[in-house]
């Protein structure tokens, strides 16, 4: 069977802005169409996604730089969704990302990878449980270096396509910007609370509240102009659920990138985590780029450029193969510190 493996991104250098909040990073082209694509200020070496933004600060307040919610401390259903046992049906996002551990998996069934690509749609399809499965068969046989990530990790639920309004979640990543993890929950809490929303943010409720309302629940002047901005998107109608789910790649990064606040990290984040996209490489996530020198035994950082020719024996399951370099390093560390402990 001819693999229909489509090539849905390609890199090259790049200058892209929005509202002061982009820097220099590398387009992403999808099937002929190509944005740009930001980059995250530099944490320290073997950071965890939420070490690294809570280490930027304010000195990077115009950067893209979400912070990660984790399940311990992230507020709506974050807690409740990490301690649940596997299901079918797709669960309902809490934010960008929540970077839970896998489930166990079963590494057989290789062959029904060729199927799952073959079956993937032209347009947007975010991943099914089934072509998450087929997906993790398919990178097993491809790319033999992540077999390790694969066995422990599995088929990750948080990359399935979410069912839940695209506004919240990306509220909510505003609202996480800069801030510790624990920190921001309480201010989204409070965000909620001033809005009279009790679970799901709307944007008819955040255009309804005042400035001084918002910043007595926590949120700076420029953060609540940030989440004006994306209301009032949402409210005019530039963006909306249905708009994005009809939205290919290049498309969706220009819309979100147009609101003030949203870069492409945040974007690429999106699209993995709430969208489900099957091929998303963030070449702008520290992360990623450290999961793939330890994994790759690179002397440096990959460039954008590394990054997608690493990456090409992932497609069109880029999402998939990115998440497992979150689990590299980390992996990686964990061993060290085992063998260090036996010897003393």
């Amino acid at each position: 069977m001819e693999l229909r493996r489509r090539k849905l991104g390609a890199a090259t250098p790049s200058t892209a802005k929005n509202d002061g909040t982009e820097g220099t990073s590398a387009p992403i082209k999808r099937r002929g169409l190509s944005s740009s694509a930001a980059g995250t200020p530099p944490p320290s070496a073997g950071a965890t996604p939420t070490q690294a933004a809570e280490a930027a600060g304010e000195a990077a307040a115009s950067q893209d730089v979400p912070v990660v919610p984790t399940p311990e401390t992230a507020s709506g259903e974050g807690g409740s969704a990490a301690k649940r046992k596997r299901s079918r049906l797709p669960p309902v996002d809490i934010g960008i990302p929540a970077l839970l551990l896998g489930q166990g998996a079963q590494v057989a069934g290789v062959a029904a990878a060729a199927d799952a690509v073959d079956a993937l749609p032209l347009g947007r399809a975010g991943f099914t449980q089934e072509t998450l499965e087929a997906a993790r068969d398919f990178l097993l046989k491809a790319d033999p270096k992540l077999a390790p990530m694969i066995a422990e990790h599995g088929a990750p639920e948080r990359l399935l396509k979410k069912t839940g309004p695209n506004f919240p979640t990306l509220a909510k990543a505003i609202v996480f910007q800069q801030l510790a993890t624990t920190a921001a929950a309480k201010i989204y809490g409070r965000v909620l609370t001033t809005c009279g929303c009790s679970e799901l943010l709307t944007p008819e409720a955040l255009l309804a509240a005042s400035m001084a309302d918002l910043r007595a629940a926590g949120l700076s002047e420029r953060k609540v102009s940030y989440l004006k901005d994306l209301a009032q998107h949402f409210s005019d109608g530039r963006l909306s659920d249905d708009k994005i789910a009809a939205m290919d790649e290049a498309t969706l990064e220009r819309a979100l990138c147009a609101v003030k606040g949203i870069g492409m990290w945040t974007c690429h984040m999106h699209a993995m985590f709430h969208l489900g996209s099957p091929d998303v490489l963030p070449v702008g996530d520290l992360g990623v780029r450290k999961g793939m020198q330890t994994l790759y035994g690179l002397k440096e950082l990959p460039s954008p450029d590394t990054m997608h020719r690493i990456a090409e024996k992932w497609r069109p399951f880029a999402s998939l193969g990115s998440y497992y370099m979150w689990k590299a390093p980390v992996e990686k560390a964990s061993s060290s510190k085992a063998k260090k402990s036996k010897k003393g």
